[in-house]
């Protein structure tokens, strides 16, 4: 909830201003970021797996959306 705070303000007050108010360490706030991205990363590539999978058991059926 902090580090999404600072990530909200980053514009408005210095990271390292933010970081000593809420008692939160500069280097655990770009860890957070770090982390985020890699997750972000890993589940596109994810992603990008599953639909290769998909593909491959069902060559002949093209995706269809299915509105309603």
């Amino acid at each position: 909830m902090k580090y999404a705070f600072i990530q909200l303000n980053r514009r408005v007050w210095p990271i390292s201003v933010q970081c000593r108010v809420l008692r939160v360490s500069v280097s655990g706030y770009h860890e957070q970021l770090a982390r985020r991205a890699d997750i972000a990363q890993r589940r596109h590539l994810s992603d990008e797996a599953l639909l290769v999978h998909i593909s491959a058991v069902s060559p002949e059926t093209p995706y269809t959306p299915v509105t309603r």
